[in-house]
């Protein structure tokens, strides 16, 4: 996780309860759910996991954020995902399945998909559903990009961890921009339809924090609290002016809720 998503100075709020404008057509035009699914275990969370252990700054990663692939930890998790899915009733399984474009993400529904023995829509790959774009600084612990470039250490204690745009990146406050438009979108284009996702942890929390109207503080605290475990599932529920939180990381080893 990133360790921008430690306890900040309180943001703005979350524009209401998952509303992202539009006026009151759009407001009654919402999909039914919003099932939101971490992917599992990734090269990435091992490599941190290891540094963390040994007390090395450098994670030792190379490559793209973006071609980071599962371990073999996270693919059992995510052929669990499958059992998850399959364990669903017919009347609350997807109605259309998006999916962040990041090796990890999309890896974790194929073996999901292919482990349920059930029949699923297609899913459709949307960019808005990326990680947090760290640019430069990809694939670094916080502690690295203190020991190695101070500079940055200090914009982003100017800016404050939800301003902070890395060279090359992108803020948390752009992040929840494409984050709402997204939203704003599924709303438009599948209204009273379920829909699955399959994205990262800054994703799943910023949902959070556009559906129940939270601020960055709130998300942070969040985070610290309860941090959202590999192949969890989160459910956001329709209301009249758009989602509310119903079900928070819930690890997909147990039955889905009622």
């Amino acid at each position: 996780m990133d360790a921008d998503l430690a306890a900040s100075p309180p943001e703005p709020q979350a524009r209401g309860r998952g509303e992202c404008g539009g006026g009151r057509d759009r407001a009654r035009m919402v999909i039914a759910e919003l099932v939101i699914m971490r992917h599992g275990e990734s090269l990435a969370n091992v490599a941190y996991q290891a540094a963390i252990a040994a007390g090395r700054a450098e994670t030792g990663l190379t490559g793209p954020d973006a071609e980071v692939d599962l371990s073999p930890q996270g693919r059992q998790e995510a052929a669990g995902v499958g059992s998850w899915l399959a364990a669903l009733p017919a009347g609350r399984r997807p109605q259309v399945v998006r999916c962040s474009p990041y090796r990890r993400a999309w890896r974790t529904w194929q073996i999901a998909a292919d482990a349920s023995g059930v029949s699923l829509p297609e899913a459709v790959i949307d960019d808005r559903l990326t990680d947090r774009l760290m640019g430069e600084l990809s694939l670094m612990r916080s502690v690295e990009v203190d020991q190695r470039f101070p500079a940055e250490r200090d914009r982003r204690r100017a800016a404050g961890p939800y301003h902070y745009q890395p060279p090359g990146g992108e803020s948390y406050a752009h992040m929840h921009d494409r984050i709402a438009a997204l939203v704003a979108d599924l709303h438009v284009h599948y209204p009273g339809q379920r829909v699955l996702a399959v994205a990262h942890n800054a994703v799943i929390l910023l949902v959070r924090m556009i559906a129940d109207g939270l601020t960055w503080t709130d998300v942070a605290e969040l985070a610290r609290r309860q941090p959202l475990g590999n192949a969890s599932v989160s459910r956001f529920e329709a209301i009249t002016s758009g989602l509310r939180t119903t079900t928070w990381n819930q690890p997909t080893g147990q039955r889905p809720d009622a």
